[in-house]
């Protein structure tokens, strides 16, 4: 292998844009990759991707990869899209917003972030989000520590890419999403 080269974990070579590596770096391709002391990387438009409350979400990296630190998930929010009001009893969220604007609504009222902002909501803090405007948003969310991805794969429908065609929003969907969501400690509320 050369030092402009990584190996995949299907053994292909991919480059690396002449990156000194200091060890083998393993390539997420579509699934999680667990790495023994190398690096992880998941290159844009990979990750396993769920439809989820009308948004995509793309799990990026599993607690499995972070020792059960933390996980990062890329939302795709359509128009109108966001999930309903609800808590994280176990992780704290970090909002980074990739492209487009997301209103925030939490106990402060709502605060609406573009490209570039970022939101950071401790534990049993009741929230949700929404894109409000025509066009599409993107966000990275760090939850920490890991677990959310569980609910993701627990309670999405599973997408072909990240760029699928997102499924209507259904009331059985809703549904076992909230059944999900209360058994992975993050229930639905009414309120803020």
């Amino acid at each position: 292998m050369s030092d402009t080269m990584a190996r995949s974990p299907t053994g292909r070579e991919s480059p690396t844009d002449g990156d000194d590596l200091t060890g083998t770096i393993r390539v997420m391709s579509t699934a999680s990759v667990s790495t023994s002391g190398g690096a992880f990387v998941t290159l844009p438009g990979q990750g396993d991707s769920f439809a989820v409350a009308g948004d995509v979400v793309t799990i990026k990296i599993r607690g499995g990869e972070t020792g059960g630190a933390f996980c990062l998930v890329e939302i795709r929010v359509p128009p109108g899209g966001g999930p309903p009001p609800h808590v994280h009893r176990r992780e704290a969220e970090s909002f980074y917003v990739l492209e487009g604007e997301i209103t925030f609504l939490h106990s402060a009222g709502p605060t609406r972030i573009s490209k570039g902002g970022f939101v950071h909501l401790p534990k049993n803090v009741p929230h949700c989000f929404r894109n409000e405007t025509s066009n599409e948003a993107r966000m990275l969310v760090w939850c920490h520590p890991a677990g959310f991805e569980s609910m993701v794969e627990r309670a999405g429908i599973p997408m072909a890419s990240p760029e699928a065609p997102i499924p209507a929003r259904t009331p059985e969907h809703l549904e076992h999403l909230r059944a999900v969501c209360l058994d992975c400690e993050i229930p639905f509320v009414d309120h803020f």
